[in-house]
């Protein structure tokens, strides 16, 4: 199992992670390594005796997953899908399903099957979510919720 570095948080949950899978009685060999070391691995598809690996922990912003279709994560179309390389036809069908949809209902519907299907393969697995703290100085306005933005960001006058 790979585990980049940079950010401590995201390592925490990774060595819970790695404790689990042992009590899980799997064999692991982690291996805490920086975010280029990490990018340098993950495309290599050997096996981890050769520098490849079967699993790693990452974290994301959460912008790549507004969408069903736009995440990455949940592509399955082999060579072409997001490290792992998944090969599920049907996940890419409902995918292609979801472009069709004739409303945001349709489409909420097979968002919903697209969740199911992954979660049940295992395309990725969600270990949890988590809330970044941010503080800005009063001197900033128009300052958008949620992470940190500078789009629009003004100095109070």
């Amino acid at each position: 199992m790979l585990a980049g570095t940079d950010v401590p948080r995201i390592n925490a949950v990774c060595e819970v992670t790695a404790m689990l899978m042992r009590r899980l009685g799997i064999n692991l060999d982690y291996v805490a390594t920086d975010w280029g070391t990490m990018n340098q691995r993950l495309p290599n598809r050997r096996a981890p005796a050769e520098g490849g690996w079967n699993c790693y922990c990452v974290y994301s912003s959460g912008f790549d997953q507004i969408s069903p279709v736009a995440y990455v994560a949940l592509r399955a179309n082999n060579v072409r899908a997001g490290i792992g390389w998944p090969d599920i036809p049907a996940l890419e069908r409902l995918r292609e399903a979801w472009f069709d949809a004739p409303d945001l209902a349709g489409q909420r519907a097979i968002s919903r099957q697209i969740q199911a299907m992954a979660l049940d393969l295992a395309v990725f697995v969600p270990l949890g979510q988590f809330v970044q703290p941010v503080a800005y100085r009063r001197l900033l306005t128009d300052m958008p919720n949620g992470p940190p933005l500078f789009t629009g960001v003004r100095k109070r006058a």
